[in-house]
């Protein structure tokens, strides 16, 4: 096995250790920052199997991804506005 495969699984390896086994960490957005580790993982495995042309775009690409995933799970969701009472 290559050391590539590793990339494909560690973005979420790291979604699913933030999410689940915190306890000190309040996440948010559970679905779309899977959906973005995922994907930074794919970008990862891209960039290691991919020739040295491309390499760096696809791992800024990916990193990038990653910090992404970890904003979305960690940023609170926007409260709802008081309501108003009509007089």
């Amino acid at each position: 096995m290559k050391e590539e495969w590793i990339a494909l699984f560690v973005p979420l390896l790291l979604w699913a250790q933030a999410v689940w086994a915190s306890p000190f960490l309040k996440t948010y957005r559970y679905k779309h920052s899977a959906i973005l580790a995922a994907a930074a993982g794919m970008l990862m495995f891209s960039a290691l199997s991919s020739s040295s042309t491309y390499f760096m775009p696809l791992f800024i690409i990916g990193a990038a991804t990653m910090v992404t995933t970890f904003v979305v799970l960690l940023w609170p969701k926007r409260a709802a506005a008081p309501k108003r009472k009509a007089r």
